[in-house]
């Protein structure tokens, strides 16, 4: 269990166990029930306060709540402007990888509406110069010594002003971070770092916060075209000019770029018809086809050297 400063348990009510009821026999037998395997109980969800930088913040943890034998990935969510980390969770589905004892889940929390993500933006955290790419570090590290995590698969995931902080903390020049995935955001500064990472970005086609075409920078930051971000990304990672594999699911088109110089691929997912909004958050994207659908089969994948 996790534990650091001040620990809030919000949830962890076990589960009803379902029985599966065969059909019955011809010769009037009565109907044989076979249980099956009981659904893990709810992860364990903290509210974790912690010193940094001179003041308080806080995150929200999720840990399974059975005993894992094999240390499991760790996921940080950063969460979009206007909302808290425990409603990210919700909102991008990846509240359930605790849930399922797939992963040790997180979503730290900003100073007021937004991240500093640099390049001016945003609100609060950037007017102040808040280090919020050293929290998440800092948060990490703590989740790391309170709880049982692979550290070879740490992955970030951010959506919209936390996609754009998510860069900054994939790519900055430190080993540790397996994978990035966003949605709704580009990177504000340039990706220099040479330590290998996986990167899953993600948009949507009808999205005028983060246009795929790009647009002029503003007050939300840099906004690059979509080509542009993944071919340097393609090129950070030496990864081939040819796509390597491609497909569907649902309105979103998928393509990957593997024949990298390191075990790290690319891959964009354009969600056709899609909004600024979560992919999978409203019902226009099926379940099969949200972000965490998506993302966490290559985020989970990935390791680093």
């Amino acid at each position: 269990m996790l534990a650091c400063g001040l620990s809030i348990v919000l949830g962890g009510c076990a589960a009803d166990v379902e029985s599966a009821v065969l059909p019955q026999a011809q010769t009037g037998a009565a109907a044989v029930t076979a249980p099956v395997s009981p659904r893990p109980d709810p992860a364990h969800a903290h509210t974790i306060t912690m010193p940094f930088d001179g003041g308080q913040r806080s995150y929200t943890a999720m840990s399974p709540s059975g005993p894992h034998a094999q240390p499991l990935p760790l996921v940080v969510v950063l969460h979009g402007a206007f909302v808290t980390g425990s409603t990210e969770l919700a909102r991008t589905g990846f509240g359930r990888l605790a849930d399922e004892g797939a992963a040790v889940v997180v979503a730290p929390e900003s100073i007021g509406p937004a991240w500093n993500s640099d390049a001016g933006c945003c609100a609060t955290a950037a007017a102040e110069h808040v280090d919020d790419a050293g929290f998440v570090r800092t948060v990490i590290g703590d989740v790391q010594r309170t709880d049982h995590t692979d550290p070879q698969r740490i992955s970030v995931v951010g959506y919209s002003s936390g996609g754009k902080l998510a860069y900054n903390v994939a790519c900055a020049d430190r080993p540790g971070i397996a994978a990035l995935a966003t949605y709704g955001a580009g990177p504000q500064l340039p990706c220099h770092t040479s330590t290998p990472v996986t990167f899953a970005v993600g948009y949507g086609d009808k999205d005028i916060n983060e246009p795929m075409l790009g647009a002029p920078p503003n007050s939300h930051g840099v906004h690059q075209p979509q080509s542009e971000t993944v071919a340097q990304l393609r090129t950070r990672d030496g990864c081939s000019a040819t796509p390597t594999h491609q497909q569907t699911a649902g309105p979103a088109a998928v393509t990957t770029w593997g024949s990298c110089r390191t075990p790290a691929t690319v891959t964009q997912v354009i969600w056709h018809g899609s909004t600024h909004q979560w992919p999978g958050s409203a019902p226009d994207v099926p379940s099969e086809a949200s972000g965490e659908a998506l993302f966490w089969p290559i985020v989970s994948a990935a390791r680093t050297a």
